[in-house]
């Protein structure tokens, strides 16, 4: 009797079980067919330009969906999925950039061609008003039975109209002369813009974008131009208690007083830009990893050994700081993204080494 209980008290739960473990599949499978459909979704809402690389945006996007669920088996599946989904909100920050700046662009030209096509009808309203007037006056003079006045009289009408069309093309001249300046003022406000775009708004350096742009240039020359190079990534350590702990005004100059650290260190001709947030990269053009782990230690013990002060009306503050520093060098074959990825990963082989420090691979 107590062997059948037992027996239907095992079936009853091993049944529980069954259907926990069902619902468990089927809400894994809702999870995923949710990812898939929101990454779907992502891929055709790109905007299709060029200069965004829609297409590679999509192949990572294809690579993400096809790993997804093993990410999801993995003991750090948080940390891990942010890490490589890291590239989505970068490349919707740069499509609305994008928009933007076009938008801007657009609206410039279309002020100027506006005002141009305005002036340009204003004068010829004029111009036409004056030539009918003097047709009207030269038909009046035509009816003088006098043939001398008639002819003294259309001379001087005759005049009248050489002189009225010689001002229309002088002012057609200056017109064109006008809207040729106002092009090339359009044109140097474009550049400016584009340059503005490019940099990022706290510290002056280079964006994110601007970094693309420039190692895509790097890595698009003719085989025979090629360049090596070597890459930095930067990360201040433990940035975010500094803007939690004294707000993001000093956490700002903070920032400053970094760049200009680095600026003291690097060349002129290396590239710097910030990558987002508390994180920075330098390209070394030229040089190899050893080069650039040289410039990074320099950095690196240059910040841990200053102390960052603000003076406010209220108090004094007095912060130290440190770095980790991923540094890697250029292969042959490599695109943008395995090269940042091997930088990344020597930044995050310092971070787990315990931090201020450099890391190469």
């Amino acid at each position: 009797m107590l062997f059948r209980k037992w027996k239907a008290s095992a079936f009853a739960r091993q049944r529980n079980a069954e259907a926990l473990l069902a619902a468990s599949r089927k809400r894994e499978q809702i999870h995923q067919d949710f990812a898939d459909g929101l990454l779907t979704h992502l891929r055709d809402f790109s905007i299709k330009v060029a200069e965004l690389e829609t297409d590679q945006f999509q192949a990572s996007i294809a690579q993400l969906k096809s790993t997804l669920p093993k990410l999801v088996l993995e003991r750090s599946s948080p940390r891990l999925l942010a890490k490589e989904s890291k590239f989505i909100p970068n490349f919707i920050s740069a499509q609305q950039e994008y928009l933007r700046e076009l938008d801007a662009e657009l609206r410039n030209m279309v002020n100027i061609l506006t005002k141009a096509v305005v002036e340009m009808d204003s004068r010829n309203s004029t111009y036409h008003s004056t030539v009918l007037g003097q047709i009207d006056t030269m038909t009046k003079i035509s009816r003088l039975e006098d043939i001398r006045r008639l002819k003294s009289s259309l001379a001087t009408e005759i005049g009248l109209m050489r002189k009225t069309v010689l001002e229309k093309q002088e002012g057609e001249k200056n017109n064109i002369q006008s809207l040729a300046g106002q092009v090339e003022v359009l044109r140097a406000e474009l550049e400016q813009v584009q340059q503005e775009s490019r940099r990022d708004g706290l510290t002056g350096v280079y964006n994110r974008r601007a970094f693309d742009w420039f190692l895509g240039g790097l890595l698009s020359a003719p085989s025979a131009q090629i360049q090596s190079f070597a890459l930095l990534i930067m990360d201040l350590d433990n940035f975010k208690e500094i803007n939690d702990t004294y707000g993001h005004l000093v956490g700002d100059r903070v920032l400053l007083g970094v760049v200009a650290m680095c600026r003291s260190v690097i060349r002129n001709e290396d590239f710097f830009a910030r990558f987002g947030g508390d994180e920075f990269v330098i390209v070394f053009p030229g040089a190899p990893a050893r080069i650039a782990a040289q410039k990074a230690e320099e950095i690196c013990d240059l910040i841990s050994e200053t102390i960052f002060t603000t003076e406010d009306a209220e108090a004094s503050l007095a912060l130290s700081l440190s770095v980790s520093i991923g540094v890697t060098a250029s292969k042959a074959g490599e695109g943008i993204e395995e090269i940042t990825s091997r930088a990344d990963s020597a930044l995050y082989d310092a971070k787990k080494a315990g931090r201020n420090r450099v890391c190469v691979r």
